[in-house]
């Protein structure tokens, strides 16, 4: 189930708005953290700070390195259910669709 709300979540919400303060702060951990924090704790406040971060890790190509195919961190994504994971996906897609 929380691979699906992530899913979504990345295609849902325009990136323009990543720079944006949240109620909770600017959540600048990686998106990672705040999935953690998610599945253990249930808190909204995780999952927004997680979708702000992953909005933000998808405009910084400095935060990740991502050398491998878009099926690989897709692959990854299915066995472990990492936000990291998810983020090289979308960012190995778009170099794949250059």
């Amino acid at each position: 189930m929380m691979h699906k709300i992530i899913l979504a979540s990345l295609f849902i919400f325009p990136s323009s708005i990543a720079t944006a303060q949240t109620r909770y702060g600017s959540c600048q951990e990686k998106a990672q953290f705040y999935q953690e924090r998610y599945e253990s704790s249930g808190q909204v406040k995780d999952l927004v700070c997680m979708q702000k971060a992953m909005e933000r890790d998808l405009q910084d190509s400095s935060r990740y390195s991502c050398p491998n195919s878009a099926q690989y961190y897709q692959t990854q994504y299915e066995q472990y259910g990492q936000s990291d994971d998810l983020i090289c996906m979308q960012k190995a897609l778009e170099k794949e669709l250059q």
